[in-house]
């Protein structure tokens, strides 16, 4: 999806980039892959979370976003390697509620996640738990909403404002501090089509190490998830991992790969830095530089264009391939 183009609706998006076949209903069959797609919107005075936010409302129409734009890049540069999984590994765990409250419940101590059949998202869904040494278990895809047991659904509301993460800072939420997830026609949300949603979600951190699994059993790796997913997600969820940890200091560490990287004219290959920075526990490096440019703690000094062995440029521009950056503050 180019980031000129402008839908009217999320089955125009999929008639273009997925397949025209209909269903016999007549509606596009393949939108139902892009339903996750939009973020936040505002209907009168009804304010929807209908997605990730990969597209955005516009006045004009569904636009790809800044979080969109930026996977589509990561994917162009390099459609068979990790960088654009970990990006939409990123989006995920900080703006779709239900995956980051599965998340927290199994960043706890020991915690894991047992499906009731013989293997990975196997067997009757409302049976599956999360079970913990001290508590009593979570059945994250129970639907029965008479059941008192422990849900997705429950643990949802009791996260209640952290579990919107990234949105928490969003302009239509301005003012506000707390929230209640409900369905789009109010009562309680359906956790039907949950565990399809889940396993999607899940293939991709498995992808990255993040989570692991064995048999039936699924838990979540809490160094590979800080290395893979940043210490800004780290700081969220709580986590700490045995080589990176979220008490070093992220100044320090831009001075010491910008000064491994530097070759004899003081430049850095963009691409590089951003490779090394990721790999020290930056989950969106060019953000990351952005800031501390912003801040004044680190100046951008010079740019130029370099080769296509170089990829991609510094926020995506190829004339910031080659980037002359200095730290000028400390923390």
């Amino acid at each position: 999806m180019d980031p000129d183009e402008t839908f009217s609706a999320l089955a125009k998006i999929a008639r273009k980039y997925l397949s025209n076949h209909e269903t016999s209903e007549g509606h596009v069959g393949e939108v139902e892959l892009i339903r996750g797609f939009p973020g936040l919107e505002k209907t009168g005075s009804q304010v929807s979370l209908k997605g990730v936010g990969i597209v955005e409302k516009t006045s004009e129409g569904l636009q790809i976003s800044e979080y969109g734009s930026q996977l589509r890049l990561s994917y162009i540069e390099q459609p068979n390697g990790k960088t654009w999984v970990r990006d939409l590994a990123r989006i995920l765990v900080q703006r779709e509620p239900r995956i980051r409250t599965l998340l927290r419940l199994l960043s706890e101590t020991e915690a894991c996640l047992v499906f009731s059949g013989d293997d990975w998202f196997q067997g009757a869904k409302a049976r599956s738990k999360i079970w913990f040494p001290e508590e009593e278990p979570v059945y994250p895809f129970l639907d029965d909403t008479e059941d008192s047991a422990r849900s997705l659904r429950t643990e949802v509301a009791a996260s209640g404002w952290w579990a919107l993460g990234e949105w928490r800072e969003h302009r239509l939420l301005e003012g506000y501090d707390q929230c209640e997830f409900v369905a789009m026609k109010g009562g309680p949300w359906s956790l039907h089509t949950i565990m399809s949603s889940v396993r999607a979600a899940f293939e991709v951190f498995a992808y990255l190490g993040v989570i692991r699994h064995n048999g039936p059993e699924t838990w979540l790796d809490q160094d590979a998830a800080v290395s893979e997913l940043g210490l800004d997600v780290a700081a969220d969820f709580g986590w700490t991992g045995s080589g990176i940890t979220t008490s070093q200091d992220p100044v320090g560490i831009m001075r010491e790969a910008i000064e491994s990287l530097r070759i004899e004219t003081g430049y850095v290959v963009a691409s590089q830095l951003r490779e090394t920075l990721r790999a020290r526990g930056f989950g969106n490096p060019d953000k990351e530089i952005g800031e501390l440019l912003k801040s004044g703690t680190m100046i951008l000094e010079g740019e130029e264009h370099g080769q296509s062995r170089h990829g991609e440029g510094l926020f995506g521009d190829p004339g910031k391939q080659l980037v002359r950056l200095r730290v000028v503050k400390t923390n």
